[in-house]
């Protein structure tokens, strides 16, 4: 009886941490999410790291944590989250490759850029003219980098 008792125990503690684990994780997930609403990147970050901390294979969380990124002063950590993002679901968010694009066009690699701003424009016509825009951009930058002026 009190092997029964012991797993019984055992049981239900790691019920109860398994409740303590998914709840923490939702709650960095919805304070994420109101500093996001509000354009507070910069906490709604720290929020999304923490719950990034918890579970890492988190598409919503790595991309909002990538988008974040690209609103801070640390713009080139953006590609990693968004990557893993775009990794573990395609269409975590349907402006997932406009900010792809943006996070590889920060790091200057334009033609992988350009790829995502590309299949953003052929996803989202209406704003057809801003991933134009971006495109050229790439192009702009890949040709000074290609060719600098001294």
């Amino acid at each position: 009886m009190p092997v029964r008792r012991i797993c019984v125990l055992l049981l239900l503690s790691t019920a109860f941490w398994h409740g303590a684990f998914a709840q923490s994780l939702k709650e960095y997930l919805d304070k994420g999410d109101r500093f996001f609403g509000r354009k507070d990147y910069a906490n709604a970050l720290l929020n999304y790291l923490e719950a990034l901390k918890l579970n890492g294979e988190d598409a919503a969380a790595n991309f909002r944590a990538g988008v974040s990124y690209l609103h801070t002063d640390k713009k080139s950590r953006a590609a990693s989250y968004l990557e893993k993002a775009f990794r573990l679901n395609p269409e975590v968010d349907e402006d997932i490759d406009y900010h792809l694009g943006l996070a590889y066009q920060n790091n200057h690699d334009y033609a992988k850029a350009i790829g995502h701003f590309i299949a953003f424009k052929q996803k989202n016509k209406k704003l057809a003219d801003i991933a134009d825009h971006k495109i050229s951009e790439c192009e702009i930058g890949d040709s000074l980098a290609r060719h600098p002026t001294y």
